[in-house]
């Protein structure tokens, strides 16, 4: 009888910890499901923003406002053609006085992905 009485305790007790255990699983489910439904609802809001900012950059009225405010010329110019030794006297000399970046593998990085790149010039 005693045997039959410490079997049932040790049952009940490991089904307890049983359903203790899947409680505390499944608390932690639904916190995480509550983390990425607010990511979600974070990415949409950011979506809307973006799309907001887009439209306005995309808006033909508001770019020759701008335009216009900045005093920017948009006449064509044209280039001068290279020929086959090399680029044309006044491209040879803007390349030679232009500055000449250090390049780094994060600054390659960052210029692949379109994101400006501050770097020190060449000594």
């Amino acid at each position: 009888m005693p045997g039959k009485v410490l079997y049932f305790m040790l049952l009940a007790t490991v089904l307890a910890l049983a359903v203790v255990w899947e409680n505390a699983a499944l608390r932690q489910a639904g916190y995480r499901l509550e983390k990425a439904r607010a990511a979600v609802a974070e990415q949409r809001a950011q979506r809307i923003i973006n799309q907001a900012h887009l439209s306005k950059l995309r808006n033909p009225q508001r770019i020759l406002a701008l335009v216009k405010w900045l005093g920017l010329d948009l006449r064509e110019r044209t280039v001068p053609a290279t020929d086959a030794t090399g680029p044309a006297e006044g491209v040879a000399a803007a390349n030679a006085a232009a500055p000449r970046a250090r390049v780094t593998a994060g600054n390659a990085a960052a210029a692949r992905a379109g994101r400006p790149v501050a770097v020190a010039p060449r000594r």
